[in-house]
């Protein structure tokens, strides 16, 4: 590891597809969760006309992360989705 930098804990990436009722793809939906505090680092959402004909959905530059929060997290309920 490089002098002055630390290691971060370990992370999670997440995908998931929000598509219409035809089965096309709407959105791109992208989480990044430290597993060991179990904050959400990144949450975002990406429209599927915005996402150009290639593999790159995703560009993930790791030096601007941490695992250290700088503000106490508050905890939030979420009720869950009706069935």
């Amino acid at each position: 590891m490089p002098d002055g930098t630390q290691a971060i804990n370990p992370f999670t990436v997440k995908t998931s597809v929000d598509v219409d009722d035809k089965g096309t793809p709407k959105a791109y939906k992208i989480v990044i969760q430290d597993t060991v505090t179990g904050q959400v680092i990144s949450s975002s959402s990406i429209n599927a006309d915005k996402v150009t004909d290639n593999n790159i959905l995703l560009k993930l530059d790791l030096g601007t992360n941490t695992d250290k929060p700088t503000e106490k997290l508050k905890p939030t309920i979420q009720n869950p989705s009706p069935l």
